[in-house]
């Protein structure tokens, strides 16, 4: 094995593929962010409400107004 020539200066360059972590990330987020909306989108009121009323009933946070008659 060769010895390293100590007159040569070697450079190390930064990373250059950095940007591939944060398109990944960002993809991640979106593909979360839309199986998120799907599936609040095809849930009904009653399981909403079933699933979530306890919080009602706790924190006073959520209301769930009576339906509206046209």
């Amino acid at each position: 094995m060769a010895a390293k020539d100590r007159s040569i200066k070697y450079v190390h360059l930064p990373r250059r593929d950095g940007w591939m972590i944060t398109l990944t990330d960002l993809s991640y987020m979106l593909l979360t962010f839309f199986v998120l909306i799907m599936s609040m989108s095809s849930m009904n009121d009653k399981a909403f409400k079933d699933a979530f009323g306890f919080l009602n009933q706790g924190f006073g946070v959520l209301e769930f107004p009576a339906p509206q008659k046209l």
